[in-house]
């Protein structure tokens, strides 16, 4: 009984340290991590995820179109750079304009050499 048990306990020592993974005896189960079992059984394909794009405001006015979507605006097409970015607003520029997007909605713009020019709508 105890020769058995004691060549019981030594092919599960053998199976479980790897090294019978190609040399399993005929009769014994091979014994996988647990998890790797688990991962197999229940691991569910990754989630698909569409991107997002950010809405497109257009405004007019004084000869010009802004449009802005998200951090990026464009002026007649062109894109203007991000000069200054504060709590209050965001101030781009291109060519000789200079436009300030207020976090209340309104468009600024300015002419260089003229100042203010008025707000876009």
């Amino acid at each position: 009984m105890k020769l058995k048990m004691f060549t019981a306990l030594a092919l599960a020592v053998v199976s479980l340290s790897g090294y019978a993974q190609g040399h399993q005896p005929q009769g014994i189960m091979a014994v996988k991590p647990a998890a790797q079992n688990i991962q197999g059984q229940y691991s569910a394909p990754p989630a698909m995820q569409k991107a997002q794009s950010a809405k497109k405001r257009t405004v007019k006015g004084y000869g010009i179109t802004v449009v802005i979507s998200g951090d990026w605006v464009t002026v007649d097409g062109k894109p203007a750079a991000l000069d200054e970015n504060n709590a209050t607003a965001k101030s781009y520029s291109q060519g000789l304009y200079n436009i300030v997007v207020y976090k209340s909605g309104k468009v600024a713009l300015l002419k260089q050499g003229e100042g203010f020019v008025g707000y876009l709508k």
